[in-house]
């Protein structure tokens, strides 16, 4: 079971301290997907067709289910993000099947991150 991460949970950020005891398999990006500043504190991902979001794979290779509970947790899966699954790339050009969290609400468009200014950096 992997992720896709692109934001606080990536290595030197705040919340990368639940992905600590998995294995970080490194740099990737998923197709089909922008990237927004959604507070002061994180963005999101929203579906958007012929764009890429640049981010970080982990394979949870360690408690995998307690894991992915505490991520849902983390994200507020459900109802500030939900978790789906879909296709990364990583700098190999190998494909992986990972989990990705979609902001659920409505993003302003003057808050896009471009790919150019990506991986995010809060």
């Amino acid at each position: 079971m992997k992720v896709f991460v692109y934001g606080t949970l990536m290595r030197n950020h705040r919340a990368n301290f639940l992905l600590s005891r998995q294995k970080y398999i490194g740099p990737g990006e998923i197709y089909g997907f922008s990237l927004y500043k959604v507070s002061n504190w994180y963005p999101g991902v929203v579906p958007q067709e012929g764009d890429r979001v640049k981010g970080e794979i982990y394979e949870l290779i360690h408690e995998e289910e307690k894991t992915l509970t505490r991520l849902d947790d983390y994200e507020g899966e459900g109802s500030l993000y939900q978790r789906i699954l879909t296709k990364a790339v990583d700098q190999k050009g190998e494909e992986h099947e990972v989990f990705v969290y979609v902001y659920n609400g409505t993003v302003d468009e003057e808050k896009y991150i471009p790919y150019e200014q990506q991986p995010w950096r809060g």
